[in-house]
């Protein structure tokens, strides 16, 4: 009777274990409310965008700082501010790629032909 009891409250302990780890909530930090507050360019060094398909209950953008430790700073989708400085942050990127491009093709040793 003892071990039967054990094996089933070891049970109970192993599914409950395996449901909360395996539940699959990826994301660790959601926004819960967000700041209609603009945030100046120099701050931010990039975003992501929180959406409730990745399990949180509310869609915003998280700027990320450039403050050591970095922050994230919880900012609505669709406000004027948010949109512009995410096209500022896009352009930036894209701008960073291709310099950084030009710099190793410009780095690369002339290939001379062996015969």
């Amino acid at each position: 009777m003892s071990s039967a009891w054990t094996l089933l409250l070891l049970g109970t302990l192993i599914s409950c274990a395996v449901y909360t780890h395996g539940s699959g909530n990826p994301v660790a930090d959601c926004c819960l409310q967000t700041s209609n507050k603009p945030i100046h360019h120099n701050v931010v060094t990039g975003y992501e965008m929180q959406t409730t398909d990745k399990g949180c209950m509310k869609t915003a953008v998280l700027f990320l700082t450039n403050t050591r430790p970095s922050r994230k700073l919880c900012a609505p989708v669709g406000s004027p501010w948010v949109i512009k400085l995410m096209k500022r942050l896009d352009r930036l990127k894209k701008e960073t790629k291709k310099r950084e491009k030009a710099e190793r093709k410009s780095k690369k040793p002339p290939q001379t032909k062996l015969e």
